[in-house]
């Protein structure tokens, strides 16, 4: 899958650069009677093709992160972490269930007051 990602993200960057090359030649011909709708054409395509950009470059960064795919929660996990939701997140960090799903989604970037939390069974 990466490589696929990879690959679609070249060409989009090089259709990218194409785009922006014909615009500055087209820009030279200001006198041409269709001028304005092509060149609002040409930047929304543009702007178009950047998005499309940052979302593979954001789904290449994902698929880097979760590699061993220990980021995604299974379907227990996420019903077990949204049931801590809508409870009273205090007695959530007092939970070992809690405290596994919650690590496995920040990893060892969790704040200090979390780890107090966890450590202390929520002695706020």
């Amino acid at each position: 899958m990466n490589d696929v990602l990879e690959q679609r993200l070249a060409a989009k960057k090089r259709d990218l650069e194409n785009q922006q090359e014909y615009f500055r030649i087209d820009m030279k011909n200001i006198e041409q009677s269709n001028y304005e709708d092509n060149a609002i054409n040409a930047l929304l395509y543009m702007k178009k093709l950047k998005t499309e950009i940052a979302e593979l470059e954001l789904l290449l960064q994902f698929d880097s992160v979760c590699k061993d795919k220990t980021c995604v929660l299974s379907k227990d996990e996420s019903d077990t972490f949204n049931t801590y939701l809508e409870g009273d997140v205090k007695i959530a960090f007092g939970n070992t269930d809690w405290n596994h799903i919650y690590r496995k989604i920040v990893g060892n970037n969790s704040s200090e007051f979390a780890e107090k939390c966890m450590e202390n069974g929520l002695e706020i």
